[in-house]
């Protein structure tokens, strides 16, 4: 299960079945699908989604891994788009990040928002090294990468198509950005410094399989 967590303008929560109509009315759209897995991308069944997604939501991907629905804070029924932390692949060792925005939000700057403190609840986890795996065309979440401070690092196969490889290498680079996380208060009450749970080493990916 994810915590909740807050930036500027976004709220991510943890996903639920309710959400199942903002996520398949997202992807729907053929330009958001345009960077994913192949057989996502040119084999999407509304449907046939919508059958699956719920059995998706209940899966266990373990402590602080899964998936958040972005919303706005000024507006918290505003559908912003969706981002997750999982193993990859479902089986790891390596966990990923990843988001997915509708086209009425690219633009803005919420990518970036929600990753960035998604980063920080990973490295507040323990996670130490971060990798990207990102479609070599998406220049936009190869620029959110970039932000973050990650660096170009070759490239890698995984679901069923190969991702340009990014890779953030040590704990400085993030201080060094300047970034805090924010949880929620009743999140942000909690002990500031947790003893980490044991988790593998992360990689980060501009795409929501």
């Amino acid at each position: 299960m994810v915590p909740a967590l807050e930036t500027e303008r976004l709220m991510l929560r943890p996903r639920g079945v309710g959400d199942i109509d903002d996520v398949v009315a997202m992807d729907s759209d053929p330009q958001v699908r345009r960077f994913l897995p192949p057989a996502f991308r040119d084999g999407f069944d509304a449907a046939a989604y919508r059958a699956i997604l719920p059995e998706r939501i209940a899966t266990d991907h373990g402590p602080g891994l899964g998936h958040w629905i972005l919303v706005a804070r000024a507006h918290p029924n505003a559908f912003v788009g969706t981002a997750l932390l999982i193993p990859v692949e479902g089986r790891g060792p390596d966990v990923e990040i990843g988001w997915r925005l509708p086209r009425t939000h690219w633009g803005k700057g919420f990518a970036s928002e929600a990753a960035r403190q998604i980063v920080l609840h990973a490295r507040r986890t323990g996670l130490a090294e971060l990798v990207a795996l990102i479609h070599p065309d998406n220049a936009a979440s190869i620029g959110v990468a970039r932000k973050l401070g990650f660096a170009p690092d070759g490239s890698r196969d995984a679901y069923g198509t190969t991702f340009r490889l990014h890779r953030l290498a040590s704990r400085k680079s993030l201080t060094a950005a300047g970034f805090r996380i924010r949880y929620p208060p009743h999140e942000h009450d909690r002990d500031q410094h947790p003893t980490p749970p044991s988790h593998p080493p992360m990689s980060v990916c501009g795409r929501v399989p």
